[in-house]
């Protein structure tokens, strides 16, 4: 068949499907279609001797893709709205130019704001139907101002004329005026439309950005210029809608073109004529349908939002946008955003989709899901998690594989190798995070082969090793390690659990180490199985647990020590978070007194005295009590945090109340020693911790608690920095513990030890010579619980039962002494001139006027620090034996 037989024939098929296509949408009710089919009926697509009219076959098989298109209906949109065509109508005034509408006499009206500068920029105007030729004229003599829009004066105020973003609103997106304003609505409009449709089963998602920097090359100025600007905006629905439908939703204007076909059909001068205008047309309207389109690949059509599709990385023309300056609809996908949805990252990752890859993997992989690797240890940002989307990314490209095999190369395992290895010198990994690593990055059959090949393994261990002893002999390497004390009055408030949850987060869900509770039966080898954790859990420790030396080594904040283990000495070198939980009366206290009178060696310190078989403290001497306070100060500095649990009085929360050491490691002279906190540092939870709460609830109060450490560490900090020489229980704000560390001092400031009872008394009374009685009221409100009517506001009652009531008498709230008929409750509480004194840390005289007052005589303390009143909110309160 010759060439033109061939071009005859397609002409034909494309002639009887344009008859059949118009006689099915002379049916139509749409008035575009009915418009335009009146008009092509209008033009045979034959001649009267049967020829082919390839004119008008051509113009009807136009409008049969535009019927196609205009058809075409799917749930994901990616749009494109040009701000000067959109706001602007052509200027044709000429009534016999085949591109004439009366529309745009009607509508004409001035020219839209300039504000990038799009109409003073030159275009190619051709003059002849060829291109051959033509002139260059300014694009403002080409258009005029729509009249309809008059009230949108610019692009939007957000951008300068350069195309900056420079306004933005609280959440840091763009501020939207405007053009963009007004598409923003209609985006809004089309979410809270498909809202509607209760029973929609997927997901409705938005986006939409201003492209206001990219350039395009102008060949005749040999320079780059802004190209005009446009809104992009990717739509993915509930249900499918029609690109008629989507048009329509986002403000095109069908009926102008609905018009100009009617006018057409009237004010043709002839069948030609007829046909060049409806062609004209036709390209109008084909024109704006290329601006909506059904992405192939979604996630690249969210990706050239910000230009990181891999078409636009490697596009010079394409400015880089941040992804704030994407707006998002997400009314089905709260707390994610645009970065995490579109797959973000500013690497050419994107471009060749590595990260989709590494994100299909770890969502699917056995492995990855069972140990939660995505949620737990893999993040978007450096410093966000234990490893980042851009380093597993990086990671896996290094696992070729050899021809016809399922096996990475030796050159590929050799990459990988030196790569674990480089990123834990640089520290960009720790030692621990290899094999977490590698199940990352590689399926799970090559994660698995790669870590089962024996030479890799034991290469990789011998290195580890290698590099691990190297650390722990130079002379120079430090560690910077914390210790936490976790520790309650009772058993089971969940002291484990939260120093577990803090570890987690603290090291970025890296599994702690937990050293197991001595036991008198077999040999206590701590740290044997220690292979570089990064925090340690040491739980039940008893003050016996270690040596002196031993602790003093392993708790050091700085030394990286040795501990004896049966098999070799094992060093736990890389920690940085250690907690220490268990169950002492009075908590700290309790622990580090034990410690120093019970942990092995301190019998040679030169404190204690062996009586009847048993080591007991040297009261009463000086030179007994500097031993001990040297001693006491070296432990204390090692243990500057303790969090303190306790149940709340009705056994429904958990107060939680962390505190730190009142001095400075400094070496300046300390004459007494306790922990202090803030009013920041207590919080109670309402919430018991145990085996019923949730991960999620346990990680909110964990996160709390860090949250407590950090602050209390910033005011103390600045404490420090604003008061030097001092310490902290003398400056405001912060609240002493009272520890009992069975140390007092003489008139001379000479450190003597007393036994438990009479320290007590010390501690709170300073070298006054009282003595307590065992009904006074310091005792009494020590052990006093409180209850409130049900539904009462406990700020508006001003009393605290969560917490000791001697502690919230001298926080300032009132506190139950006695009970006056059914329920009337007599409280006390400090006058401003006690409260005055409290915060100056002179509180001698309120704790003699305590010492002295019984529940007998309550009410006739001194008026000159407490107020006598009745509370009406209490409901009972109790004193604890």
């Amino acid at each position: 068949m010759t060439k033109k037989a061939t071009i005859n024939q397609n002409l034909d098929k494309k002639r009887k499907a344009a008859e059949q296509m118009l006689a099915r949408m002379k049916h139509s009710s749409v008035p575009l279609h009915k418009a335009i089919v009146d008009v092509l009926t209008q033009l045979p697509l034959s001649q009267s001797d049967g020829a082919i009219n390839v004119t008008n076959v051509k113009v009807a098989w136009h409008y049969k893709q535009i019927v196609d298109d205009l058809a075409e209906s799917s749930r994901r949109w990616a749009i494109s709205k040009h701000y000067i065509y959109d706001m602007c109508l052509p200027r044709i005034v000429d009534v016999n130019n085949p591109e004439y509408s009366p529309v745009y006499q009607r509508y004409a009206g001035d020219l839209p704001g300039d504000q990038f500068g799009e109409l003073e920029q030159e275009i190619f105007l051709k003059t002849d139907s060829k291109n051959t030729t033509g002139k260059l004229v300014k694009r403002r003599e080409r258009l005029t101002g729509d009249s309809r829009l008059q009230n949108i004066s610019n692009f939007g105020s957000a951008w300068n004329s350069t195309g900056e973003l420079v306004k933005r609103d609280q959440e840091g997106k763009p501020v939207l005026d405007g053009y963009a304003g007004v598409q923003a609505k209609h985006i809004e409009k089309i979410v809270h439309d498909e809202l509607r449709h209760t029973h929609r089963d997927r997901h409705i998602q938005a986006f939409m950005i201003a492209h206001t920097r990219d350039r395009e090359e102008v060949g005749w100025t040999s320079e780059p210029r802004l190209k005009e600007s446009h809104i992009h905006a990717v739509i993915a629905l509930s249900a499918q809608k029609s690109r008629y439908q989507m048009m329509k939703l986002m403000g095109y204007n069908f009926d102008d073109i609905t018009e100009t076909f009617s006018w057409i059909k009237g004010h043709s001068s002839s069948a030609k004529n007829m046909s060049q205008r409806a062609e004209a047309f036709l390209s109008t309207l084909s024109g704006a349908i290329k601006n909506y389109t059904v992405p192939v690949d979604y996630g690249a059509s969210l990706r050239y939002l910000v230009h990181q599709s891999k078409a636009a990385v490697h596009d010079p023309r394409k400015a880089t946008y941040s992804s704030t300056e994407v707006i998002s609809w997400l009314p089905d996908d709260e707390g994610r955003t645009y970065d995490s949805i579109a797959d973000v990252y500013d690497n050419e990752a994107v471009a060749d989709n590595s990260k989709s890859q590494v994100l299909y993997h770890l969502e699917h992989s056995a492995y990855c899901r069972a140990h939660h690797i995505l949620e737990k240890y893999v993040g978007d940002h450096l410093g966000e998690k234990a490893l980042t989307v851009s380093q597993v990314v990086a990671f896996r490209r290094l696992g070729k594989k050899e021809p016809r095999k399922f096996i990475f190369t030796k050159k590929s395992k050799q990459l990988i190798l030196n790569t674990l290895i480089l990123w834990i010198r640089s520290k960009k990994i720790e030692f621990s995070d290899s094999q977490m690593l590698i199940h990352a990055a590689f399926d799970d059959n090559d994660a698995d082969a790669l870590l089962s090949d024996k030479d890799f393994v034991d290469r990789l261990t011998r290195i580890l090793q290698t590099e691990e002893q190297a650390i722990m002999s130079d002379p120079a390497a430090v560690r910077s390690m914390t210790t936490y004390c976790v520790f309650a009055a009772q058993g089971g408030i969940g002291k484990t659990r939260l120093a577990n949850t803090m570890a987690l987060l603290m090291d970025k869900y890296r599994k702690p180490f937990q050293v197991v509770t001595r036991n008198r039966q077999i040999t206590f080898d701590p740290f044997q199985n220690y292979e570089s954790e990064t925090s340690v859990i040491m739980d039940e420790l008893s003050p016996a647990s270690f040596g002196w030396s031993q602790l003093k080594d392993l708790l050091d904040p700085y030394k990286i020590p040795y501990i004896g283990s049966r098999f070799h000495n094992k060093s736990p070198w890389n920690l940085k978070h250690t907690f220490i939980t268990n169950v002492f009366e009075h908590g700290i206290s309790d622990y580090v007194t034990g410690v120093l009178r019970y942990a092995e060696g301190v019998s040679s310190l030169g404190y204690l005295r062996k009586d009847d078989g048993d080591w007991n403290l040297v009261t009463g001497d000086i030179e007994a009590g500097k031993h001990y306070v040297s001693q006491l100060s070296q432990i204390l500095r090692r243990l500057p945090f303790v969090i303190t649990l306790a149940p709340t009085a009705n056994g429904a929360g958990t107060s939680i109340k962390v505190s730190i050491i009142n001095f400075k490691p400094s070496g300046l002279h300390v004459d007494h020693y306790d922990y202090v906190h803030t009013k920041d540092s207590v919080h109670v939870f309402r919430t018991v911790i145990n085996d019923d709460l949730s991960e999620a609830a346990m990680e909110k109060i964990a996160k709390k608690v860090i949250a407590m450490i950090s602050k209390l560490k910033s005011q103390t900090k600045l404490a420090f920095q604003q008061h030097p020489g001092q310490l902290l229980d003398e400056i405001e704000g912060f609240i002493p513990d009272h520890c009992n560390f069975l140390v007092q001092y003489n008139g001379n400031h000479d450190p003597v030890l007393e036994t438990v009872s009479t320290a007590l008394v010390h501690t709170m009374f300073g070298n006054n010579e009282i003595a307590a009685p065992s009904q006074n009221l310091i005792t009494i409100l020590g052990r006093t619980k409180l209850f409130l009517w049900p539904g009462t506001d406990k700020d508006k009652a001003h009393v605290e039962p969560s917490l000791n009531q001697l502690d919230a008498l001298l926080k300032g709230y009132e506190v139950p002494i006695e009970k006056v008929g059914f329920d009337e409750i007599k409280t006390v509480r400090l006058t401003p001139e006690a409260m005055k004194l409290v915060n100056a840390g002179q509180t001698a005289a309120i704790w003699k006027e305590l010492n002295k007052a019984s529940t007998s005589n309550a009410t006739s303390i001194s008026s000159q620090y407490f107020a006598i009143q009745t509370n009406e909110n209490i409901a009972a309160f109790k004193v604890e034996q």
